[in-house]
C-alpha cells in the first residue's frame, strides 16, 4: 500500500510539511517505512 502526504497530515504535527518533504512512504505486511527530506529553509530573522 502506498502512503500519501494526506495520510501523514492526519498523524504528524501540524505544519510538518512546511519544513519537510515526504520522500517515500510504504506500508508492507509487517513494516511501515517513512522517509522525510528536510527542506533547506532559513529561519526567519527576528
Amino acid at each position: 500500500m502506498q502512503l500519501t502526504k494526506e495520510v501523514f497530515e492526519l498523524i504528524f504535527p501540524k505544519g510538518i510539511f512546511e519544513w519537510f518533504d515526504l520522500a517515500t512512504g510504504i506500508k508492507e505486511d509487517d513494516t511501515t517505512s517513512i522517509t522525510f527530506i528536510e527542506k533547506d529553509i532559513s529561519p526567519p530573522l527576528l
